[in-house]
């Protein structure tokens, strides 16, 4: 049986830590895709769904934070462990997805596939190689602080989904944080006990911050995964955990 993999999106962040305290907020991600965008995030995805092939996708959100003044408001200032995160995601032009939490970070996510060339058995069905990644920006001027990446395919065997990981990275950009730490990172495969369902991963403890006068301030301090979903039925989803 031949196995087509449709892609489509799933961004869960059920807890976020940031601003000027490293406290845990406790919060559930509310999905609310059709909810009208602020003027300035507005702003940023018309600027970005009329990029040409010569200026980046970073260089456009730089360009566009330095032409257009941060209001206070839009820049968290504490957390508190009653407050909801809501999660805004809104799909580009380009099929990636800019989400906007309500903290003082907001991420573009996308997904790939490259043609496979692998030879593979009758009984046996299996995706293109995926690419999953997702990019971290600081609303601090818009900067790119990192991106995590995981990237991997799907078998099945009419029996059993199995996920096969390539390899999970993340790459910290030059500058973008003066305080950073990545500890407890690895990657792997995890198969769900129903065993048509798998999934590969990158996963691990990130903290990053500035220094502002001499003190440090932690603008980030959460744990993420970024994973690549797979089932039985020839779909697969990108998510991406974050407490």
């Amino acid at each position: 049986m031949s196995l087509k993999f449709r892609t489509s999106i799933l961004l869960i962040a059920m807890l976020l830590v940031c601003a000027f305290i490293v406290q845990p907020v406790s919060s559930q991600e509310v999905l609310t895709a059709s909810e009208t965008p602020s003027d300035f995030e507005q702003g940023l995805i018309d600027a970005l769904n009329s990029k040409s092939n010569i200026l980046t996708t970073d260089t456009i959100i730089t360009d566009y934070f330095e032409k257009n003044q941060v209001s206070t408001d839009y820049i968290k200032k504490d957390s508190t462990s009653s407050k909801t995160i809501s999660l805004r995601t809104y799909e580009l032009n380009d099929g990636s997805y800019i989400s906007f939490p309500n903290d003082n970070f907001f991420f573009i996510s996308d997904i790939k596939e490259t043609e496979n060339t692998s030879i593979v058995t009758k009984s046996t069905s299996r995706t293109s190689d995926i690419l999953a990644s997702r990019a971290v920006y600081s609303k601090y001027g818009g900067q790119k602080v990192y991106t995590l990446y995981t990237q991997g395919y799907f078998t099945y065997d009419g029996e059993t989904v199995d996920a096969h990981l390539l390899n999970s990275w993340y790459k910290k950009e030059f500058l973008a944080a003066a305080i950073w730490k990545v500890s407890n990172w690895e990657k792997g495969t995890y198969e769900y006990s129903s065993g048509t369902t798998s999934k590969f991963y990158g996963r691990g403890n990130f903290e990053w911050g500035l220094y502002i006068s001499g003190y440090g301030l932690t603008l980030g301090d959460y744990y993420n995964e970024l994973y690549v979903v797979g089932d039985e039925d020839g779909d697969y989803i990108i998510a991406f955990d974050s407490y």
